[in-house]
């Protein structure tokens, strides 16, 4: 019995010095985890800034050629409207010269009746 009680009595200083020794090690093994998870959402972070200031610049570039697609879009717009009122003078021009034509033409119809009159 007395065996039995110094057997008993010896495993429990082992498990008590088990368990007086395993929450420190627990607590390293659980540090070790959450630094390696910081480490983790830091390279994660830094990729994320990274990603972050490329978009910036595409940002800026795409912004600098929408300026310029509005610039040339513009110009364009000028351009036609340029075109068109030109048009529009140039068929009044001709129908100006249309006018004129028929204008002499008449008259010499008149003058040649006039003539004939005579």
């Amino acid at each position: 019995m007395k065996k039995r009680f110094e057997f008993i009595k010896e495993q429990k200083n082992k498990l008590e010095e088990f368990l007086d020794k395993t929450p420190p090690e627990m607590s390293t093994l659980k540090e070790q985890k959450l630094e390696e998870k910081v480490l983790i959402l830091k390279k994660e972070k830094s990729k994320l800034e990274e990603r972050l200031k490329q978009l910036e610049d595409e940002k800026c570039f795409l912004e600098v050629d929408l300026k310029e697609a509005r610039a040339k879009y513009k110009e364009f717009e000028d351009t036609l409207n340029q075109a068109k009122n030109e048009c529009l003078n140039y068929e009044c021009h001709l129908t100006i010269e249309n006018l004129n034509d028929e204008v002499k033409k008449l008259k010499s119809k008149v003058s040649d009746l006039v003539e004939d009159n005579e």
